[in-house]
């Protein structure tokens, strides 16, 4: 039985791309029991769905999918895993370049 522990962080810490682009966020977690899972994205619950697509496997690994960019993405992600033993969290940056005349 142990706490949550982010194995690798999350990844890449800054991620910059082009409006329309995908995008994907990884990390491995350890805990036992396994953790549960939280994306929040400037401080809002985000909730797995075609524009976002988390997975979360029993080996740990976790991944943020973004097939299809557009500017309300932009902002920190910030991944919370928790147990009954205790919780950890780790943060990547999402900037999305896009043409301000549109």
């Amino acid at each position: 039985m142990s706490a949550p522990e982010f194995v690798t962080p999350l990844s890449p810490a800054m991620s910059n791309i082009v409006e329309g682009s995908a995008s994907r966020f990884h990390a491995k977690i350890a805990g036992e029991p396994q953790p549960q899972i939280t994306v929040y994205h400037d401080k809002e619950v985000v909730q797995s769905s075609r524009r976002c697509q988390i997975k979360f496997a029993d080996d740990g690994n976790l991944t943020i999918t973004f097939p299809d960019c557009s500017r309300d993405f932009d902002g920190t992600y910030k991944v919370v895993a928790a147990n009954i033993h205790g919780q950890s969290h780790s943060e990547a940056e999402l900037l999305i370049e896009f043409d301000p005349t549109v």
